[in-house]
């Protein structure tokens, strides 16, 4: 009895591993999507103690006429609350060390938080330089610390330098915070901006559910295709492949047009795969009565088998490629079948005038649909009205 408690633990244990890891795993693919959505931004963040009792922020007024040497604006400020709870979200992916105090601070009083954006022209340079993942994190970073580093001291005279405050017990606070990479530049902007989600119209993706891997002979597409409408919420990917091993098998078609058009012979060899979504067992039910080639035995293993059939996109690439193709091939369709449908008429109209002239053939070109680019509603929030000092004109020596 102690060797099965003890197998079923470890089993748990194991699950929970693995479910840990494709949570994470997924995390970083959606961070990475809203991150591309966020090439020409990043963040700048003025700690509570940083705001005097006239709820004036010097160091942030200070800051406007600097962010000129790295060619970037103030694009929205606002005042945020940190809750605890969001703390280890704000500093995702970033090692800064973090005293107790300090947290207690954080949360005491808001912080005033700047969403930069970069122009793209330096004062040396006459076009605007290409943008990628993370070149305004290094641009900001490099500029404010001295270094890419939150473990190590800022440079002497660098802007976190000049803001960091050293305590009565003698720890020393830093004054301001900027992401150094595009994991920790997403993630702090769904903490202090998260009205951007909405208005980049960013959806994060979800971890799929449990599925079941099921595979058919292509030739009986259309009798599949049958069952597929009737349950289609449940169905999660479809696609025709040259294998039932999925460990080789290469997709050789996305929908019945494109299976019909590799001819009768191909079809033959090829097979209709199936994600099916374990929610109920109705649809389970009736597809196995179908008589599939191949079911899964579970969904441990299906899931892991509609991994390997339909692999997700290449986040480093773009996402709505696969989309885009489908499309393309859609609209080509259509233009061919528009084409024919433009000939026939055109025959019949002569057939009638009764002349001879030969009938032209129609050429129908389709565009790849460009991809949408995502802007930020520009226009600068309520803020914290940031007011200098006086005697002082220049941060950065």
């Amino acid at each position: 009895m102690e060797e099965i408690k003890r197998k079923e633990e470890a089993e748990k244990e194991r699950e929970a591993r693995e479910l840990a890891e494709a949570l994470e795993e997924l995390k970083i693919r959606n961070l990475t999507r809203f991150a591309k959505l966020l090439l020409d931004k990043t963040v700048m963040v003025y700690f509570p103690h940083m705001i005097d009792e006239n709820n004036t922020c010097s160091a942030a007024f200070k800051m406007l006429a600097q962010y000129d040497q790295v060619t970037m604006a103030v694009h929205d400020q606002m005042e945020v609350q940190i809750t605890k709870e969001k703390i280890p979200e704000m500093f995702y992916n970033c090692e800064i060390k973090l005293s107790e105090s300090f947290k207690e601070a954080l949360v005491e009083k808001p912080c005033l938080v700047s969403l930069l954006m970069y122009h793209g022209i330096s004062p040396d340079s006459d076009s605007p330089q290409p943008l990628y993942l993370g070149m305004v994190e290094e641009k900001l970073a490099s500029f404010v610390y001295g270094v890419m580093s939150h473990t190590e001291p800022p440079v002497t005279h660098t802007v976190a330098y000049n803001f960091q405050e050293t305590r009565e017990d003698g720890e020393v606070w830093p004054g301001v915070w900027t992401p150094l990479n595009y994991l920790s530049k997403a993630s702090a902007v769904k903490v202090l901006f998260p009205h951007t989600l909405v208005t980049l119209d960013f959806k994060e993706e979800e971890l799929p559910p449990p599925r079941y891997c099921m595979i058919f002979d292509a030739s009986r597409a259309n009798e599949i295709n049958d069952v597929i409408e009737e349950y289609s919420e449940d169905i999660v990917k479809v696609g025709f492949f040259d294998s039932m091993d999925c460990a080789v098998a290469k997709r050789v078609a996305k929908s019945l047009k494109q299976l019909e058009k590799l001819g009768p012979e191909k079809i033959k060899q090829t097979k209709m795969v199936m994600a099916l979504a374990k929610r109920t067992s109705d649809p389970l039910l009736a597809f196995s009565q179908l008589t599939p080639l191949y079911i899964s035995p579970d969904t441990k293993i299906g899931s892991k088998e509609c991994d390997m059939f339909f692999p997700p996109p290449n986040v480093f690439e773009d996402e709505e490629e696969e989309g885009d193709e489908d499309l393309v091939e859609e609209q080509e369709e259509e233009a061919e079948e528009g084409g024919e449908g433009e000939q026939e008429d055109g025959e019949e109209g002569d057939e009638e005038e009764g002349e001879g002239a030969e009938q032209l053939a129609t050429e129908a070109s389709v565009d790849e649909k460009s991809l949408a680019s995502h802007e930020e509603g520009s226009g600068q929030g309520s803020v914290t009205e940031a007011k200098a000092e006086t005697a002082e004109e220049n941060v950065v020596e």
